[in-house]
């Protein structure tokens, strides 16, 4: 790996972080690391962040913000 290399996955193990103890979403994260929200998911998956937390209100919260955000796309 070269400095730039380094410094990029650096900066990834950061982020990966400071998102799995929730102080930036995942939306932040992503947008500092330069990539899309979905894609930086995956990555995260990867490194073994998983994107839900908490209980299942939670992620039934997230997934009604998911569901106004696309109806309100599609208008």
């Amino acid at each position: 790996m070269d400095d730039d290399q380094i410094g990029k996955f650096a900066n990834k193990l950061l982020l990966a972080e400071l998102t799995r103890q929730g102080v930036i979403s995942f939306g932040k994260t992503a947008e500092l690391a330069g990539v899309g929200k979905m894609e930086f998911i995956t990555e995260m998956g990867r490194m073994g962040v998983p994107y839900f937390y908490g209980d299942v209100s939670d992620v039934m919260g997230d997934a009604e913000t998911v569901r106004k955000t696309m109806a309100g796309a599609a208008q």
